[in-house]
């Protein structure tokens, strides 16, 4: 399942082997992503990395600091891991409470969507 790979992966998956995983060229993988989903690889990806980042926050017994949190998460750059941050949780990393849970339960809802063998699944 391409959602699990991604889950296992975050850290350094790309949209080229996220479209190979699925045996797609990019171009359809790109508009059935997005068909399925209603979001792009992209976004989901940000979304699921920021998950993960969050986990580490709360629960940071390395002592690792933000940029090392967001490099370990897959983010290019500490701005982009902020705007990301910000943009999903209205917050900046600083300002998460500790009870804090990334709402991403839309994401688990397409979780069986994607296999583009099933009967149900729609061409392009």
């Amino acid at each position: 399942n391409l959602l699990i790979e991604i889950e296992e992966k975050y850290g350094y998956i790309t949209f080229s082997d996220a479209a190979a995983f699925m045996g797609l060229s990019e171009p359809y993988f790109s508009k059935f992503f997005r068909k399925i989903s209603g979001m792009t690889f992209s976004q989901y990806l940000n979304t699921v990395r920021l998950e993960k980042a969050i986990e580490m926050l709360h629960h940071n017994e390395k002592q690792l600091s933000i940029t090392e949190i967001a490099a370990s998460c897959g983010f290019d750059t500490i701005r982009h891991f902020n705007r990301t941050f910000k943009d999903l949780t209205g917050m900046t990393p600083r300002q998460l409470p500790a009870d804090y849970v990334l709402d991403i339960q839309p994401l688990r809802t397409i979780q069986d969507a994607f296999d583009p063998t099933l009967q149900a699944s729609e061409l392009l």
